[in-house]
């Protein structure tokens, strides 16, 4: 471009136009405008008139013009020789191709291509990665067993969709438990293998909305909402997996923050919130237990619980993680549960055992709030 308009400015218009007149057939006819009136066509216009008013047009570009215009430069041959040394200039500044393409026009270099006077022009930095690299078939392999576990958690979950769809809620119901059960594995692998890095834990949450925010949320969907509802109860539904996508972020942001020492490590003793698992696994044994429940409170009983373990999950209160204590802190949700199931078992109603020792878990966030509290 800056050539283009050295050219303009070392070769002036009326030189144009005086080679141009020796050339008496050529003319700057403008196309005829006629939308519905002929009487709008514009009459042909000789090019050595419409080049007559060109010298006002540059006038500006000349003003600014770094090189002196003066009335000699008036031939092509004197504008070709401008033009080769604007050139020469431009090579005898020692300029790499990126830095001569952001050179202005007057020479100067912007202030995004100039290089760093302390650095030096090949100072670039590349982004450091996540993790080593590993090495050997040894090391990868070792790397990726707590990936393929994240990955057989999200092919259960989407399995289970599939499943759901096709009404096969039990089956859909087992494939969200196996889901929870690789994610149980997953991060255990990774600190027992010692290859904890962040991708690896952004992609346990990624899979985890997959099982167990939105195939949860069809199942119910499914299962229990839309034969009373219709598609009024599918925001019942959308509800439970937006809780589960929120649980997910809100834990990950302070993963990162303790990790990154903004905030102090917390304890692994309790979780802030019900962790999208149990909450998953709420509403498995719901569905489970759905052919033991009169037809009549098939609805609102999902609906309930739906919502209940959706503000759980949302909520602050704390939730026992079982990471430490070892097999003590164990004992009292053990005897909890199998007296639960003892009685259930006893009355002939097996099918709310699922239900039974994941609605304790539920109820076990609230419970130990109060207990705190007084």
């Amino acid at each position: 471009m800056r050539w283009m308009l050295a050219a303009l400015i070392a070769c002036p218009p009326p030189a144009f136009a005086a080679v141009l007149e020796r050339i008496p057939s050529m003319e700057l006819r403008a196309p005829s405008i006629s939308f519905q009136t002929p009487q709008l066509a514009m009459p042909s216009v000789p090019l050595t008139a419409a080049l007559s008013m060109t010298p006002l047009l540059a006038a500006p570009a000349i003003a600014a013009a770094p090189i002196p215009v003066t009335a000699a430069v008036a031939t092509p041959i004197d504008a070709l020789g401008a033009l080769t040394a604007f050139s020469r200039s431009v090579r005898a500044q020692s300029v790499t191709p990126t830095q001569a393409l952001a050179t202005t026009f007057d020479g100067s270099l912007s202030a995004a291509s100039a290089p760093d006077p302390v650095q030096g022009p090949d100072s670039a930095k590349t982004p450091a990665p996540l993790s080593p690299a590993p090495k050997t078939p040894a090391q990868r392999m070792k790397a990726a067993a707590p990936n393929l576990l994240t990955f057989s958690n999200m092919a259960s979950g989407l399995t289970a969709m599939l499943l759901a769809t096709d009404a096969h809620f039990l089956a859909a119901g087992i494939f969200i438990l196996l889901a929870n059960l690789f994610d149980a594995l997953d991060g255990r692998a990774a600190r027992a293998l010692k290859v904890n890095n962040p991708l690896g834990t952004d992609m346990d949450s990624l899979a985890d909305v997959v099982s167990f925010g939105a195939a949860p949320a069809i199942l119910i969907f499914k299962a229990a909402l839309l034969p009373t509802f219709g598609w009024w109860g599918f925001p019942v539904a959308a509800a439970f997996a937006a809780a589960g996508l929120y649980r997910l972020a809100r834990f990950n942001v302070g993963a990162h923050a303790e990790k990154s020492g903004a905030v102090p490590a917390k304890s692994n003793d309790s979780f802030t919130g019900l962790p999208i698992p149990g909450g998953a696994g709420v509403i498995v044994a719901l569905t489970m237990a759905l052919a033991a429940i009169p037809a009549a409170a098939v609805a609102p009983v999902a609906v309930i619980a739906t919502l209940l373990t959706a503000a759980a999950m949302v909520s602050r209160l704390p939730y026992p993680a079982f990471k430490t204590g070892g097999a003590k802190a164990l004992i009292a949700p053990a005897l909890v549960a199998s007296t639960a199931v003892t009685a259930l078992a006893a009355l002939g109603l097996p099918a709310f055992i699922p239900a039974a020792v994941f609605g304790l878990y539920l109820a076990s966030g609230p419970l130990i709030a109060l207990t705190k509290r007084y």
